[in-house]
Order: C-alpha cells, then sequence, then structure tokens
C-alpha cells in the first residue's frame, strides 16, 4: 500500500511527473476546501503548506459527506496537466475513495511543527550588522537569490533591485560583503517547484560555507511571483532554523508577508528593493552618528578652549583691578599719613597758643586778685548797702502782677479752695500767713513773677 502523504511537496510527488502523466493510485491527505462561484464551485485538498491538488469526479454520495474545512483522506489517480494560467502545471486528483480522518493527530501533529518553530526566539541580526560596520569588521553574510532571469530579452539580476547608482552598490559590497562580481557569497536557487532536489542543494551548499567560515547571517533574496513554494514549505522552513543562524528575508511583493520563512525571520522586508533601502538607513544612520559625534567632539574642544579665554581674561582683568585697588591704597594711606602730620603740627600749634592763652589768664586772675585785696572793707560795705537800698527802692516802685483767676486755680489743682486757700496753703508750706499775694508765694506756686 503506498504511504500516506500529509506534506505534498515533501512527498516530491511531482517530480517525474510530464504533462499528462499519471499516477495510478495515491493516498493523500488533507484538509477539503471548497471555493464557491458565481456559476460553479471548485474543490481542492490542501496539504500542512497549504499547497493544493484539484478534486475531479467525486459522486455525488461521497460529495455530500464532505465538510469545509475538515480532514479527508482520498485515495485516487493524481495527474499533471498545464493550462493557460498555470504553464508550468497544475495537479488534478481523480477521487476514487473519500474517508473522514478521525484521528486528525496524522495532518495535525504535522501542522504543530509549523505553530513550534514560530516560536522561536530571535536574533536583532541588524544590530549585529551596525555594530560590526561600527567597528570596522568584515561581515560574513550568505545571500541565498533566485536565478538571473529574462524579462523583455534583457537579462536581469534580482541583485540590481537593491540599489540605485554605483555608489550605494558599493556600500553593499564593501560594507555588507555582497560579492556582485565573484559571487563567492552567494548561493543561487532554482526556484522551481519540480525541483524538489534544490532545496536539498541549498541547504547543502550552506552548510559547507559553515563549515569553512563561520557566517554571520543568511539574506534570501527573491522577488514576486509563483514560485515562492521554497519559503512555505514546513520542512524546509525548519531545516533553516535548525542551522543556528539568523536569517533576514526579502521575497516576494509587499503581499508575500504571511510565507512561513518571512514569519520566522529575525528581520522581514517586503520586497528586494526595501531590503536594499534598509540596508542603505543603517550605513547612512552610523556614517551621521559620525558625524555627529566628530561635531560633538569639536563643540566640546570649543567650549573647553571658550572657557580657558575666559579664565584668562577674568584673572587679568581682576588682577589688574587688584593693582590698581593696592596702588589707589598706597596712594590714599600717603595722602592719609600726610595729613595726619599737617594735623599734628596744627594741633601742636594750638596746644601752644592754649598754654600761651592760659599762661596770660592766669597773670590777668592775679592781678584782679591783688586789686580786690587793696580795696577796703570799708568800701565794700558801704557798696553793698547802696545795692540793697537800690533794689528795695526798684521794688517798691514796682507794682507785681498776676491774674487772680490762674492763681485760685492753680491752688484748686493742689487742693486749695474757698476764701482761706492763700492762709491755709501759706500754713501749711511753712510761710508767713498773711492771706496777702506776694512774691514769694507766686514762687511757691510756680506762677511766673511779672511787675510793672
Amino acid at each position: 500500500m503506498i504511504k500516506e502523504i500529509v506534506d505534498f511537496q515533501e512527498a516530491n510527488l511531482w517530480k517525474n511527473i510530464n504533462d499528462g502523466d499519471t499516477i495510478k493510485k495515491i493516498i493523500l491527505i488533507g484538509k477539503y476546501i471548497e471555493v464557491q462561484g458565481k456559476e460553479k464551485s471548485w474543490e481542492y485538498l490542501a496539504d500542512i503548506n497549504m499547497k493544493i491538488v484539484a478534486l475531479k469526479e467525486i459522486n455525488n454520495e461521497d460529495r455530500i459527506k464532505l465538510e469545509n474545512g475538515k480532514i479527508y483522506k482520498i485515495i485516487g489517480e493524481l495527474k499533471k496537466y498545464k493550462t493557460l494560467e498555470n504553464p508550468k502545471g497544475s495537479n488534478q486528483l481523480k477521487v476514487k475513495e473519500i474517508e473522514k480522518v478521525e484521528d486528525e493527530n496524522i495532518y495535525l501533529n504535522t501542522l504543530k511543527r509549523k505553530e513550534e518553530i514560530l516560536k522561536r526566539k530571535k536574533i536583532d541580526i541588524l544590530g549585529v550588522i551596525k555594530k560590526k560596520i561600527v567597528k570596522k569588521e568584515k561581515i560574513n553574510l550568505l545571500y541565498i537569490v533566485s536565478k538571473n532571469f529574462t524579462l523583455n530579452n534583457k537579462k536581469r539580476d534580482i541583485l540590481n533591485d537593491l540599489y540605485l547608482n554605483e555608489s550605494e552598490k558599493k556600500i553593499l559590497k564593501y560594507d555588507f560583503g555582497l560579492d556582485f562580481e565573484n559571487e563567492s557569497n552567494i548561493i543561487r536557487m532554482k526556484l522551481e517547484t519540480s525541483e524538489f532536489f534544490d532545496k536539498k542543494r541549498v541547504l547543502s551548499e550552506i552548510r559547507k560555507k559553515q563549515k569553512n567560515k563561520k557566517i554571520d547571517g543568511l539574506v534570501f533574496i527573491k522577488g514576486g511571483g509563483n514560485d515562492l513554494d521554497y519559503f512555505d514549505d514546513i520542512v524546509f522552513c525548519e531545516k533553516i532554523v535548525e542551522l543556528g543562524v539568523p536569517f533576514i528575508t526579502a521575497i516576494g511583493h509587499t503581499n508575500d508577508n504571511d510565507l512561513l520563512l518571512s514569519q520566522l525571520s529575525d528581520a522581514n522586508y517586503n520586497t528586494p528593493t526595501r531590503l536594499g533601502i534598509g540596508f542603505l538607513e543603517i550605513y547612512n544612520s552610523i556614517y551621521s552618528e559620525d558625524i555627529k559625534e566628530e561635531l560633538g567632539s569639536a563643540k566640546t574642544k570649543n567650549v573647553i578652549f571658550m572657557f580657558i579665554i575666559v579664565i584668562l581674561l577674568g584673572y587679568s582683568i581682576f588682577s589688574t583691578f587688584f593693582m590698581k585697588r593696592e596702588v589707589k591704597e598706597k596712594n590714599e594711606t600717603t595722602k592719609i599719613e600726610e595729613v595726619s602730620r599737617e594735623k599734628n603740627i596744627k594741633i601742636e600749634e594750638v596746644k601752644k597758643e592754649e598754654k600761651n592763652n592760659t599762661t596770660k589768664n592766669t597773670l590777668k586772675e592775679n592781678l584782679n586778685n591783688l586789686k580786690e585785696k587793696i580795696i577796703t572793707p570799708e568800701k565794700k560795705e558801704s557798696n553793698n548797702q547802696k545795692n540793697i537800698s537800690t533794689k528795695k527802692v526798684e521794688n517798691k516802685s514796682k507794682k507785681l502782677i498776676y491774674s487772680e483767676d490762674y492763681l485760685y486755680t492753680v491752688l484748686s489743682w493742689k487742693g486749695y479752695r474757698g476764701e482761706r486757700a492763700i492762709q491755709e496753703f501759706q500754713r501749711d508750706n511753712g510761710m508767713k500767713v498773711t492771706g496777702k499775694v506776694d512774691e514769694n508765694l507766686l514762687k511757691k506756686l510756680g506762677i511766673k513773677i511779672e511787675y510793672k
């Protein structure tokens, strides 16, 4: 009995099948898919990589049993034929028997392999590349690239999509190690469905390169098209992951990011053109950082230089200021000393004058004293009597003036009221009690004495 097949590509079903050839009996296990159209529907069997085989001649009884998305084992005849839509050939399975797979582990276990490898820990391969360029170390990248092709009678190389001019090409060559001329680090892939063994060849060549020298990373480059089976094949993807080398993908068009290898990659670019732009961006970022560092160091040097100049200028200004101040202080000290000398001279002169004046005054006083001693006592007494009599005459001739109201007001302040206020005040203050207003009373009350 033929082995049950769940991975159509891995089983190499189409290796020796030419157009119109048939495999008489084959057993395929896959997911039944029905696609409804406006007028008719199409039925397929898909393997774990979603590679499909068109189902033909299904009898009505079997068709009723089929459920979209369920797993089935189908026995039939496999035929390959070419169409206008697919000139490389399509596959058609003429159904003989259909059996629903109750134990889906046969299919699902293989499907789980895909889930497991998608859990792989990714490496910052772009960071590794950048560090090597910064350190000016050689980068060992191995490029797995589709073969050259002819388009509009012109031979084309997908690597030309990575750059716009010779300057960019040189950067890719010298900084990213892409050997355009000798292709020493390039492996070309046939990328045809019929070339199953080309996968093994590619894996074998990668391993050989690994033995010769350490590889920093793999780079898969392929333009858009139908030949993308390599990159969605679970077995091939598993083998790439098992190499233990980080890898970059730039496969197909912008809508080909769901390819298994693209999902597994450490860095994915939508197209080969985008890969070239990404590499050049890494280079330019390093170059701009170098310029910034140079400018930064130049700025730092300028700042330090300016700082030194400012310190020197400050020192010269302060030293000049303090020198002037010192000279000024010396001048002021000299002036003060001169002034003090002049003052001392003047003080001495004043002291001499005062001494002379004192001596003169002393002589005058002595003379006056002698004169007083010479004058007779009788003369003094007569003079005194004259003065007393003169004062009495003067007082008698003058009339004492005071305000009676104010007098009694002052007495009332002191606690003396009534008709006998004057007598009581005179008595209490040890005066002669007369009840009359005289000079002594006014003095005692603190009233100003005035005469008319």
